[in-house]
């Protein structure tokens, strides 16, 4: 008795699969996986044009998280702010992460590290902001010093 003599061949729903598969009902004598490779390869029944079932290896979709510039900014935090906030984050952590809530579909480590990246690029936003703001109010009344690299600038 070899191997692929019971090992259901693909495609086939994997038992368990609780989804509509279409003329199940009405067939019997056979296992779910052998039963539903019959049905997915039998030319009568009714079922898409494409299957949906498809022999798929891991690096199909496969995807790194978090990636590398969510690590550099979660890691560029520790020269100047708290590092609780570190890669990779403690899964156990019990304590405040921003923008951790609704992200959902992921590892608790992705979710956290990819919301303090997201926080930290909102304040940055928010730095970058002010200021301008405060650069502008210098310039308007006059207080207002340019550094070396401002003042060698070519206005046009």
């Amino acid at each position: 008795m070899s191997v692929n003599s019971i090992v259901t061949p693909q495609p086939h729903y994997i038992p368990g699969y609780t989804g509509h598969v279409p003329g199940y009902t009405y067939k019997l004598g056979d296992t779910y996986g052998s039963l539903t490779h019959k049905i997915l390869l039998d030319p009568t029944t009714t079922h898409s044009e494409k299957l949906v079932l498809s022999d798929r290896t891991v690096t199909d979709f496969e995807v790194t998280r978090p990636t590398k510039d969510v690590i550099d900014i979660v890691d560029g935090r520790k020269q100047t702010r708290d590092a609780k906030y570190a890669h990779p984050m403690v899964p156990a952590y019990a304590g405040f992460v921003p923008m951790l809530r609704g992200k959902s579909g992921m590892t608790y480590t992705v979710a956290a590290e990819e919301g303090v990246a997201e926080f930290e690029k909102n304040q940055m936003k928010k730095r970058a902001a002010e200021q301008q703001l405060e650069r502008i109010v210098g310039i308007q009344s006059g207080k207002w010093e340019p550094t070396i690299e401002e003042s060698q600038l070519v206005k046009t």
